[in-house]
């Protein structure tokens, strides 16, 4: 599902401008810098070891500073996010690591490297789905630990009641 792979370095001392129209999605990782995104639907501040997802065909007004990336631009025919996403990764050495081998391997372009190219880029996108999950798990935790401290406190309360402890969760 994923093709047409390139893999870059990219660094700037300053650069504002609006986007491109783009026909590919961009996964970047910032080494160092930082950088504000406007778009359409919002706006995303990135920083270093965060990783930023944007989509193709995705229009966006761009203000960063002293900014030191790798940028992995592809195509797929999967559903993606229909907007610039943030990723703060929960380990980023990981990540960089990762985002320095597929842009190793791209680079030397030895014989399969586009295989090797599309077996790294899924490794990175299914430790980011690990990722955002995890965090997931770690917000209906709080609100179970939420529902769970409510009746220890109430339950012996005549005002008690399932609807605000529903409320709660």
């Amino acid at each position: 599902a994923i093709s047409n792979i390139s893999v870059f370095p990219a660094s700037w001392k300053k650069l504002v401008g609006d986007s491109q129209v783009r026909p590919f999605h961009a996964l970047s990782l910032r080494i160092e810098g930082n950088a504000e995104f406007t778009f359409e639907k919002g706006s995303v501040s990135v920083e270093s070891n965060n990783i930023l997802f944007v989509p193709a065909y995705c229009n966006f007004h761009l203000n960063a500073a002293a900014e030191k990336l790798i940028v992995i631009h592809f195509n797929t025919n999967q559903p993606i996010a229909d907007s610039i996403q943030k990723l703060p990764p929960s380990n980023p050495s990981i990540y960089r690591q990762y985002f320095e081998e597929i842009l190793d391997v791209y680079s030397k372009r030895e014989v399969g490297y586009e295989y090797a190219c599309k077996g790294l880029l899924y490794k990175i996108i299914a430790s980011i789905e690990r990722d955002c999950s995890r965090k997931k798990e770690t917000v209906s935790n709080e609100k179970i630990q939420s529902a769970i401290r409510y009746i220890h406190r109430n339950f012996t309360e005549e005002k008690f009641s399932v609807r605000e402890l529903s409320e709660i969760c």
